[in-house]
């Protein structure tokens, strides 16, 4: 600490706290209470709050203090000589606030000011810790998630004896300046042998896990053809590493995919969470990241070999942190149903009858076990929920904050509400901008499918039709199915939309597929009377994917030829004004 003791050392301080303060766009700032310090009431009653330093730079911290602390930006402080002393100066959300400087300190990137003010009545240390710019967060973070890249690079290399990394780089982020979730690991045996070894550097949910599988097989499908155009030897093998909570959805995945690609792929669990990096990281909800793309499947050679684990999953088999996770057959996983969950029932109640009534063309309910959602073209505005015997609502748009409790003196308002629905979430809107027309497009193309849903396949039955469909209490993350139809033969149709781009919606669909078909094995559909009295064929369900004519994902082809041939499926390329109505301009099958 710098005590100023002279009008040379206050202006040299002047200057360098100027030019110290000037280096960063945003401060924490922490008021340190000097011993025998006399506060008013208001400094006496003021309690400190915790302060955030995340994505700061590791040699950063936030000041511990029992005083007050507060965040300062750019424009917000000042530094003054005036009247023989050096004033330090800040605005805060209290207003303005003047301490005279008697002494200053820099060290361990920390500021510290020892201030007086009301003519030395108060005392106390000023402590203020600059906040790590967003560019030195995402330094930050791609440091960590490349160190986690180079430790699994070590980690898959000591695997197969002899093997050495060509190339270790993590995937290519969703923006230029952020850095990828997965690490890209490529390792070469001998001459001409490669393997390609992927793993997240992220904490991945259970609902991602689609997402994860889609961009593992985009990369080595793309890698693969690379290696081809360079006259080198492609990567035949497939390393896929996950942590063991995700072991499980993953097989089941691959389960899905066709016998030569799914032989050529071996699945690892891993425990060692030094393989991930910075754990904050927002997922992409597209499957793929910016810049990543897909050619033509991969050729599998016959003799790929798999990993067989010796005895129980995980057990015995062990080898460099790694543990080989057996793939079921799909005979298996479909042979095999969770305890099904019986859809609730299809009367609706009195308050959502007067409620579908303000607007019987564009409201939808969609059914729950303790109530019903009302939805304006899939945009969810009321909920009725059973209380002690009552029904009870409560509505207001989704993203609009508290829902409000329905009575007779507020309808106005609920009317009012619809109004606005109408005229901003309609087709030929004047403001598409306007965010009830952007809000759940999705849920806006299913509502105009449940009306009419002949407008995608004339063969299929309009009446029942069951959308977001639970099939069984599944594990955490598992999504309901968009849509289940039967066709006038008796086909089961499992139906997927989408209206964005979705690398992972080939694997979405096969999931599905997948749950369905296990049920309708167990006869579960026909004991619920899913369909009343109309006939469910002994058949394999259908699944379709439908998004507008240029909002398929970009590597959609080849994951969707990656699909076992069991799961017969078919893309529909639809209008893209569909909100005027649904049109299909081009139906294949993909598989």
């Amino acid at each position: 600490m710098k005590l100023l003791t002279n009008q040379s050392d206050r202006e040299e301080a002047r200057l360098r706290l100027r030019e110290l303060l000037a280096l960063r766009g945003e401060w924490f700032c922490a008021e340190v209470e000097a011993p025998g310090s006399r506060r008013g009431v208001a400094g006496r009653a003021a309690t400190s709050r915790a302060v955030s330093a995340s994505g700061a730079a590791a040699n950063q911290r936030a000041p511990a203090s029992a005083g007050k602390s507060f965040s300062l930006r750019a424009g917000e402080w000042d530094v003054r000589a005036r009247g023989g002393a050096l004033h330090f100066v800040c605005w805060t959300d209290e207003g303005a606030r003047a301490w005279r400087v008697e002494g200053w300190g820099w060290s361990g990137g920390k500021l510290t000011l020892r201030v007086a003010r009301r003519m030395g009545a108060e005392r106390a240390t000023l402590e203020l810790v600059p906040r790590a710019s967003v560019r030195e967060g995402e330094l930050a973070v791609a440091a960590a998630r490349r160190a986690a890249c180079e430790r699994f690079a070590e980690t898959v290399r000591a695997r197969p004896p002899g093997a050495r990394v060509e190339s270790a780089r993590l995937s290519v982020g969703a923006r230029r300046s952020e850095p990828g979730r997965y690490a890209r690991v490529v390792l070469v045996r001998g001459r001409r042998e490669r393997v390609a070894a992927t793993c997240p550097v992220v904490t991945v949910k259970r609902y991602e896990v689609d997402s994860l599988l889609a961009s593992a097989l985009a990369w080595w499908s793309r890698a693969g053809a690379g290696a081809r155009a360079k006259k080198q030897t492609s990567a035949t093998r497939l390393w896929l590493v996950v942590a063991r909570e995700l072991s499980q959805p993953v097989a089941e995945r691959l389960a899905l995919l066709r016998e030569a690609v799914r032989d050529a792929i071996e699945l690892f669990e891993s425990d060692d969470a030094a393989l991930r990096g910075n754990d904050d990281a927002a997922a992409e909800p597209g499957g793929l990241e910016d810049g990543e793309s897909a050619v033509e499947a991969p050729r599998s050679d016959g003799d790929a070999a798999r990993v067989e684990p010796g005895g129980a999953k995980g057990e015995g088999n062990a080898e460099g942190g790694l543990r080989a996770v057996e793939v079921p057959p799909l005979e298996t996983l479909v042979a095999r149903a969770a305890r099904f969950r019986r859809p609730p029932r299809a009367e609706l109640s009195d308050m959502a009858r007067r409620l579908v009534a303000l607007a019987p063309e564009s409201v939808d309910v969609i059914r729950a076990r303790h109530g019903e959602t009302l939805r304006f073209h899939g945009l969810p505005f009321a909920r009725v929920r059973r209380v002690a015997g009552c029904e009870r609502v409560w509505f207001g748009a989704a993203g609009a904050g508290q829902k409000v409790l329905l009575d007779e003196g507020n309808w106005r308002q609920l009317a009012k509400l619809v109004a606005e629905l109408d005229a901003h979430r309609r087709a030929g809107c004047d403001d598409p901008r306007h965010a009830y027309y952007r809000a759940a497009p999705e849920a806006w193309l299913e509502s105009v499918l449940r009306r009419d849903i002949t407008r995608l396949d004339p063969g299929l039955v309009v009446s029942p039709l069951h959308a977001q469909l639970r099939t069984a209490r599944e594990a955490a993350g598992a999504r309901p199915v968009d849509l289940l139809a039967l066709r006038r033969d008796g086909r089961l149709v499992v139906i997927e939309l989408k209206v964005s781009e979705a690398a992972a919606l080939p694997l979405q669909g096969a999931d599905y597929w997948r749950r369905v078909e296990a049920h309708r094995r167990a006869g579960d559909l026909r004991r619920a009377r899913l369909f009343g009295d109309l006939e469910v064929s002994d058949e394999p369900p259908l699944v379709y994917l439908v998004a507008p004519l240029f909002r398929f994902h970009r590597a959609f082809a080849t994951l969707a030829r990656m699909i076992s041939p069991e799961v017969e499926m078919y893309r529909f390329d639809i209008n893209e004004d569909w909100r005027s109505g649904v049109g299909v301009v081009r139906r294949s099958r993909v598989n």
